[in-house]
């Protein structure tokens, strides 16, 4: 359910007026895990997004331009005000991926292999680092899987110092992140998954059938990191079968001498996702009173074994070893 201050509703519905909208047909559509909400104007085809303060609209309008000046589908950007985080856009419709998946699952593969090209052209063209994007640095990395020990350390473990495990911890992933694979570096959009991917039929080019939503957070990066998130989905199984084929297509015009780095760059870029989203979840259920997300935790615990059994990934294998044994890792209590 949406949270809705008075004095927000108010902003809006002036935004809505003085764009010649009318607020009446507002519906309200989702929220992430931010501050942003997204609504619906189902007469005019438009979507506004809501994104107050601390988020920053101007970096999403920056970033949809960019994707679609090298030719990839993003929402029309149709009115803003940056200072009181409204946007107006295009709207996709309803056909996410993950929809489409549940009412058609034989169309799995042709879907995920569509997102993969999607990826490999973005790598192929986006070849110059905006000047509008940060790069993700090692700082950056830590501070993410630090959101593990600040909200599923609290909920599961009492007995352990925390600052003695946080700082063992931090220091096993700068071991592992310090020795990653040098990689190409591109634009990441960190969070690329069958819920945040469109399908645009009416489109006429094939690229241009798959629509990009929730980029705002792009960085760059090294470039198997939104496939390890496409392939290794926290809310949904991916077959091995499947990532197979997937890993054959996004590998397929890398030497074959440097494909062991990249498979090595996903398992260390994969596990520290993983560990962040746990945490992620874990605080939504805590902070937000959403437990829904707990549900998807072992499905992330066995990537993260997996991951793990890789010598790159030792020091942080060990870690949990001595701190959480990861056979004995569930779902918290709420």
């Amino acid at each position: 359910m949406s949270i809705i201050s008075p004095s927000r509703t108010a902003l809006r519905h002036q935004f809505l007026r003085n764009n010649d909208y009318q607020p009446e047909q507002l519906e309200f559509l989702a929220n992430d895990m931010s501050l942003r909400q997204y609504f619906r104007l189902p007469q005019s085809q438009r979507i506004l997004m809501d994104a107050p303060s601390p988020e920053n609209p101007a970096q999403f309008i920056a970033i949809a331009h960019h994707l679609k000046e090298l030719g990839l589908r993003t929402p029309g950007i149709l009115g803003h005000h940056i200072e009181e985080g409204f946007v107006l856009l295009e709207d996709f419709g309803d056909q996410t991926f993950s929809k489409i998946l549940e009412d058609s699952p034989q169309r799995e593969a042709s879907l995920y292999k569509e997102a993969v090209r999607v990826l490999k052209y973005l790598h192929q063209n986006g070849l110059e680092k905006p000047a509008f994007i940060a790069d993700y640095c090692l700082e950056k990395l830590l501070t993410e899987v630090q959101v593990f020990m600040d909200w599923y350390w609290p909920a599961v473990e009492t007995q352990t110092t925390y600052e003695i495990a946080k700082q063992d911890f931090l220091g096993a992933w700068r071991t592992v992140f310090s020795n990653l694979p040098d990689l190409p570096h591109r634009l990441v959009l960190r969070d690329y998954h069958v819920d945040n991917l469109m399908w645009l039929p009416a489109a006429n080019a094939p690229l241009q059938q798959c629509g990009l939503l929730d980029f705002q957070d792009a960085v760059w990066g090294p470039v198997v990191y939104d496939f390890i998130s496409l392939v290794e989905d926290a809310r949904r199984d991916v077959s091995l079968n499947l990532q197979k084929s997937l890993w054959e297509i996004f590998l397929e015009e890398v030497p074959s001498a440097q494909q062991s780095d990249y498979r090595t760059a996903a398992a260390i870029l994969g596990a520290g996702r993983h560990v962040k989203v746990i945490g992620v979840f874990t605080r939504y259920a805590l902070r937000q009173g959403k437990p829904k997300y707990l549900c998807h935790l072992p499905r992330l615990w066995n990537y993260l074994k997996d991951s793990l059994q890789k010598p790159s990934l030792k020091p942080v294998h060990d870690w949990f070893e001595a701190y959480l044994p990861l056979h004995n890792q569930g779902i918290p209590s709420v």
